[in-house]
This record gives C-alpha cells, structure tokens and sequence, in this order.
C-alpha cells in the first residue's frame, strides 16, 4: 500500500532535486563572483580610507597653525588697539590744548566771525530789496561766499565786504543808465535803456519800472501813472542837455508807486457803477448840454437887449425889447388900456420861447439822484445775493455790490448838483431878461400916458 503511494511520487521528485542542484550550481559561481568583487571593493575602499584619513591629519596640522596665527594676530590687534587708545588720548589733550591757546591768542577777535557773519546776512537782505542790484547782481555771491565761510574771515574778506557797502552808499546817489533786460506784462524779454535814480525807480521810455527782488528782474508796470509823470521821466531820455529836471521818486523804494497804481481811475469807477452808472452819467451830460444851449442863447438875447437898451431910437427886431418897442410904436394910440394889453401879448409871447429847457433841466436834476438811488437798491440786491450763495468768508466777493450801490449814489449827486445850479442860473437869467422887458413896457406906458395927458392939456 505504501509502496503503491510512494512509487508515484519518486520521479517527481527526483527531477525536482535535479533542477535544484543545478540552479544551486549556478548560483554558487555567482556568490564566488560577488565574494570576489567585495573583497576587490574592500581593499579599493581601504585604500580610499587611508588616503583621506592622510589628508585629514594632513589639515590638521594646518589648522593648528591656522589657529595658532589667529590668536597671535589676536594678540597683536589688542596690542595696537591699546597703542591706538593710548594715542587717541594724546591727541584729545594735545586738542584740547590747541584750542585753549588758539582762544587765548585769539583774544577779542572771536567775536569777529560772528559779527562779520551777521553783516554779511544783513547786507544781503539789503542789497536783495534794492533796485541797484538789477544792475550789479553779482555782488551777492562775494557776500554767499564770506557768509559760508566757517573760519575767521581774512583782510580780503573784510575788504570786499566794505567795498561792497560803499558801493551800495555811492550808487545811492547816482543817476546810471544801463542797458538791461527788462520783462514786460507778457513776459517777454528784451534789452532796454534803463535810467535807475539812485536806489529809487528805474524807468525806461515812457514807462516806470518796478523791481522783483527773488530774481533781480526789472518788469514793466501793469498800469503807468499819468501823463504827467511819463513826460518828466521822458526829459532825461531826451538829447537836449539840460541844466535841471524833474523826476518823480518813490522814497518807499516802490510802495508807494504800487499802491497809487491800485487806486480805480474814473474809467474803473464808471465801470463799477454799472448800468445804472451809465445812465447816470448820460442824464447828466444830456443836462450840461441843454444848460449849455440856453446859456448861450440868453447870453446872446441878454447881450442884444443891452445893446437895443443903449441905442432905444433904433430899433431893432431882432431881440426882444427890440419887438417890444416896435409894438409899441405901431400901436401908438390913444387907449392905454389896449396899449397895455398889446404890450403885455408882447412880452408873454416872448416868455416861452426864453423859457425853453428850463423845467427839463429841472427834471433831470430830479431824475439823476432817484436813478442813484435805484443803483444803490439793486447794488445791495446783488450783495445779498452773494452773501446767501458764498456766505461772509470772502469780502472781495461782495465788493462788486456794495461799489455799484455806493457809486451810483455818488453819480447821482455828482450829477444832480450841477444840474440844479444850472437850472437856477438859468431860471435867473429868464427872470432877468423878463424884468428887464416889464420894466421897458412900464416905462413905454408911462410915456404914453405922459405924452396923452399933454396933448389933452393943448387941446
């Protein structure tokens, strides 16, 4: 029974131990091999172990040396270290010695840095504002140069520094002319003949100058002064040599000059005033004008009334009494009382025509002050106005207002007064020339009268 299992698996298992032997065989001659190889490996590693190990001790002798340097350069670094404090301690003292005996020897002179310092600064702010320096700008940079020093001044300095304020003394006076460059309004330069009186205005042909101290420019003004004055500056650029003339100087070195220049023309006044102003300004001259018209003609009636009054035989028609008096001798008859009416037609006829413009002038003299009144209304409005949309924080703002309502007041008057003097000169005048007339017709009845009661006396 056993044999009978057993038989079976003989064969396989013979075969088995037959592939076993021959893979072990192979095998082994590749653990020979891989023997071989770490043995080979092991002695190559040794020797790569003694040779770094060789190195090592190799560097480790240098790096004793190394260190052994370190702390000698170390040690000689403490020792310069010590000398150097030593010495820097020296010096503090030898220093500190130095200055004492500059101190001394410097004595009273120690304040003349500081003095010199504060001369130049100011000099420079003086020469800055002054107009001279248009022409001798370079004078600033010798007082930079004095200024920036940090060392007692030298004999040159304090030589330059009094030449300059002597120069500045001497030009004062002077009368120069220069060509320089001068800006105008638009900011165009160009070259032009500068006359500077002293240290007071610069002009040019028909214009004064002002002076612009950061940059040392010359600028022509915005606005000239008047004529008047342009015409006096224009003498000293005049060929004709002359013994004297006159010149206009701002003593205030050109504030003076600029705040005239702020001042409002009447042109600017006008303008201010507005519409209203205008109006204004037109009732008044449309009543000078018609004053002016009457005045003339009742000077010229009144003129030829005199003379008809110096000469009544010869009668004239070309005036008033002159008609009056030809009524009068057409007329010549008995009835007083027609006499009298027909001379008082007369003298009524002549009335209106002497009269005439009289009541309008008196009305625009009325018209003008209501018209500034107006002005002064509507000017407040327009205040009120900016006050309530910019509120009080900026007066210029309201200026525009409160001028017109101010101006137009002023133009009313301005206009009414001489307009009620002229309508009262001429109103006077009227009533002259019509006294004058009821006088001569008095007189022409009183003759009537007269000669009528003598003929009745010869009858």
């Amino acid at each position: 029974m056993n044999n009978t299992i057993i038989k079976p698996l003989i064969k396989p298992l013979i075969f088995v131990l037959i592939s076993m032997s021959s893979a072990l065989s192979v095998y082994a001659s590749d653990l020979d091999a891989l023997l071989e190889k770490v043995i080979t490996d092991g002695y190559e590693e040794s020797d790569t172990h003694k040779q770094r190990e060789k190195a090592f001790l190799s560097n480790q002798k240098n790096q004793a040396n190394l260190v052994e340097q370190t702390i000698q350069a170390i040690d000689d670094a403490k020792l310069l270290q010590i000398k150097l404090n030593n010495q820097l301690k020296l010096n503090e003292s030898l220093i500190t010695e130095l200055e004492t005996e500059i101190e001394e020897k410097a004595g009273d002179l120690s304040n003349v840095f500081s003095i010199v310092h504060q001369i130049s600064e100011d000099q420079k702010v003086s020469l800055q504002q002054s107009v001279i320096s248009s022409e001798f700008s370079n004078r600033m940079g010798t007082l930079s140069k004095i200024e920036d020093k940090n060392e007692l001044p030298k004999i040159e300095d304090l030589k330059q520094l009094w030449l300059i304020i002597q120069h500045q003394m001497t030009q004062s006076a002077h009368v120069n002319t220069s060509s320089l460059l001068v800006t105008d309004i638009e900011g165009v330069e160009s070259k032009e003949t500068v006359i500077r009186f002293g240290g007071f205005n610069s002009v040019i042909k028909n214009e004064f100058l002002s002076y612009y101290a950061p940059n040392t420019k010359l600028l022509t003004l915005s606005k000239q002064p008047e004529s008047k004055f342009i015409n006096e500056i224009n003498q000293w650029f005049s060929p004709e040599k002359s013994l004297v003339k006159n010149v206009v100087i701002d003593p205030t070195l050109g504030g003076v000059l600029q705040q005239y220049l702020l001042q409002p023309t009447i042109k600017d006044r006008i303008k201010q005033a507005g519409l209203v102003g205008y109006a204004i300004i037109f009732i008044g001259i449309i009543g000078l004008l018609v004053a002016a018209w009457r005045l003339v003609y009742l000077f010229g009636v009144n003129k030829k009334v005199q003379a008809q009054m110096n000469h009544l035989d010869d009668i004239r028609l070309d005036n008033p009494l002159g008609q009056l008096l030809s009524v009068a001798k057409d007329n010549n008859l008995e009835n007083t009382a027609l006499l009298e009416s027909k001379l008082e037609e007369s003298i009524l006829s002549h009335v209106p025509q002497l009269d005439k413009g009289t009541n309008f002038i008196k009305l625009l003299a009325a018209v003008a002050p209501l018209l500034g009144l107006l002005g002064t209304v509507t000017g407040m409005i327009d205040t009120f106005q900016t006050i309530v949309d910019l509120g009080t924080s900026d007066p210029q703002s309201m200026a525009d207002g409160i001028s017109q309502a101010l101006l137009t007041t002023v133009f009313g008057l301005l206009a009414a007064v001489p307009l009620l003097f002229c309508h009262s000169f001429v109103t006077s005048k009227v009533r002259a020339l019509t006294v004058i007339l009821s006088q001569q017709s008095a007189g022409l009845l009183a003759m009537h009268i007269k000669k009528t009661d003598t003929e009745n006396n010869h009858d």
